[in-house]
């Protein structure tokens, strides 16, 4: 098992990562008519991935998990597109690269991290709630809500 920084040769891994996990978890939380199949395409993956700073978790040369450090100014960095395929979860992977996009924003010295996850998603709140971030926001929307979490790596 290693984590890498993501190059552009990796896109389309990444993009299957991230729409496989996204499917299979998502389509039984998000209502019908907003939900996004494939929730990213090409294009918007290569967008993301020009903003973003992405980690690949590799397991015997495969892509199976994926997250994204989206630095917004010199404290503050959101945590996006934490995902590791079905039959590779609950194994310590999201927890290895949540590890990995927080070491990398220490480094950085950015104070605090910021993750939004959809309001629904039982397991992804437990999972940060686990991992020392604090439910700072909850907002409706017709996806049905975001839970904003947030953890300060740095004491100012």
């Amino acid at each position: 098992m290693s984590i890498y920084k993501a190059k552009t040769k990796d896109l389309n891994a990444i993009l299957f990562v991230i729409n496989e996990s996204n499917r299979e978890k998502y389509k039984a939380i998000i209502p019908p008519d907003y939900f996004k199949e494939p929730i990213l395409t090409t294009e918007e993956i290569s967008e993301l991935f020009n903003k973003m700073t992405f980690f690949m978790y590799k397991l015997n040369n495969v892509i199976v998990g994926v997250g994204a450090l989206d630095v917004k100014d010199e404290e503050l960095a959101e945590i996006h597109w934490v995902y590791v395929l079905p039959k590779f979860q609950n194994k310590g992977i999201g927890t290895a690269l949540m590890n990995h996009l927080e070491t990398e924003a220490y480094k950085k010295k950015l104070g605090i991290l910021q993750a939004p996850t959809s309001m629904r998603a039982h397991w992804a709140c437990n999972f940060y709630v686990k991992l020392g971030y604090r439910l700072i926001e909850e907002r409706e929307t017709p996806e049905g809500g975001i839970a904003l979490f947030e953890k300060r790596l740095i004491e100012k």
